[in-house]
């Protein structure tokens, strides 16, 4: 665009008005305001007045209809009362990356954990089991997404625990470790999972209560310049996420008990 409209037509375009600074602000405008026509969000449109609507986990969805986009109230609001929506179930680090921001209530924060890297793999023969249960994935790198709701991530990554905490006697079919094993065998894979999820805080610069009292000294005294806004966002998305890693691996922690009661 530059070379071929904006150099050629400098009275039309002005080097001032047209320039990458202004381009990369437009592109980011319409990056984090505009809507698709699908749940995937192809052929991408800014709708007047939707796009002024924040974002709130749990609060109201749009809805797509043809070429039209509708927010339909989910209660009665009072006159001036913020209305809501939900931007889908996004994460705080997606949230942050597409929309320049981190929501500290987010019910639908996840973080992610690796076979191989958090997990660790004793055998090839537990890597041939654990590519029955996964389609589309390498079983040597598979990642999994661990949510604050247990039941959205343990139907598919508790067999794959399973079979990594057996020692010996593995099965011919994967789908033998979907249901509950023994006590000894459930209480090891919770374990391992609390460990992976460890691994995976380890990878932090800093610790939770670290982060928390470095964030409480920036907004006492925030700086005033761009990079500490950034730093900010980046300690709030680092405490959101660890946070969870807490959660989860407490209840990784009780369940092996649990198991083992």
């Amino acid at each position: 665009l530059n070379e071929n409209l904006f150099l050629k037509h400098p009275d039309t375009f002005p080097a001032e008005t047209f320039s990458f600074k202004n381009y990369l602000w437009a592109a980011a405008n319409v990056a984090s305001r505009a809507y698709g026509d699908d749940p995937s969000g192809t052929h991408l449109c800014i709708a007047p007045l939707v796009d002024f609507l924040n974002h709130k986990a749990g609060a109201l969805q749009l809805t797509r209809f043809g070429n039209g986009i509708v927010a339909y109230a989910h209660k009665n609001y009072e006159a001036g009362e913020q209305v809501w929506v939900s931007y889908g179930g996004k994460s705080n680090a997606e949230i942050l990356s597409q929309y320049g921001f981190v929501d500290p209530d987010n019910s639908q924060e996840a973080v992610y954990i690796r076979v191989g890297e958090h997990l660790p793999v004793k055998s090839n023969a537990q890597l041939e089991l654990i590519s029955q249960l996964l389609e589309d994935q390498d079983p040597a790198t598979a990642i999994f997404r661990i949510s604050r709701k247990p039941r959205e991530w343990e139907p598919k990554l508790m067999p794959v625990l399973r079979i990594l905490a057996k020692k010996d006697d593995l099965p011919q079919d994967a789908e033998e470790m979907i249901p509950r094993q023994e006590p000894e065998l459930e209480a090891s894979a919770y374990e391992l999972l609390q460990q992976g999820l460890k691994t995976r805080e380890n990878e932090y610069p800093f610790s939770l209560e670290e982060d928390k009292k470095q964030l409480d000294k920036l907004e006492k005294d925030p700086p005033a310049d761009a990079i500490g806004d950034r730093l900010t966002l980046a300690l709030k998305l680092r405490i959101s996420e660890q946070e969870l890693l807490e959660l989860v691996m407490a209840y990784a922690g009780d369940q092996a008990l649990r198991a083992k009661a």
